[in-house]
């Protein structure tokens, strides 16, 4: 029992810290049939043992800047926000079995309960820990859209 203890608390430890200050690399990026905009332009991640959270700066084609930070249980629970637009986010994290990536999982839905849209999330660090890639696949309304952010450490 104490070897299994063991194991787990070192196989926690070997998860990749995705916390940083992270630059959008609008070149390496591929928003597919959507607008770069719907890519933040900067992404704060702040990493602990037991939440994520996360700081998306985004601007529109106008240029206005819209701010959202959210806190993930990086246990897998499930947290729930309003977002700026008015839809209720619940979202978790399931971090990949060798601790290397981790999938976020959100739905949102209106005030109603109904479901909106469904973002997932698979994010991954360059082997020398500069670049971020998130490969999301947004579903509304019967569609699928797959997005490829990148971003650079700063």
């Amino acid at each position: 029992m104490m070897a299994l203890m063991v194991f787990a608390v070192s196989a926690k430890a070997q998860q990749k810290d995705f916390t940083g200050t992270w630059t959008r690399n609008t070149e390496q990026c591929d928003p597919g049939e959507l607008s770069v905009n719907s890519i933040p332009v900067t992404l704060s991640a702040k990493q602990a043992a037991s939440i994520l959270e996360l700081t998306r700066t985004s601007k529109n084609k106008a240029g206005e800047t819209t701010v959202y930070t959210e806190k993930l249980g990086s246990d897998g629970s499930l947290s729930s926000v309003q977002v700026k637009s008015g839809l209720n986010k619940k979202a978790s994290i399931k971090w990949a079995a060798d601790g290397q990536s981790l999938t976020i999982s959100a739905d949102y839905t209106d005030d109603q309960g109904n479901p909106v849209q469904k973002i997932t999330e698979v994010w991954a660090l360059s082997a020398d820990g500069k670049h971020l890639t998130i490969d999301r696949t947004d579903v509304s309304d019967g569609e699928e859209f797959k997005l490829k952010e990148v971003f650079d450490r700063q």
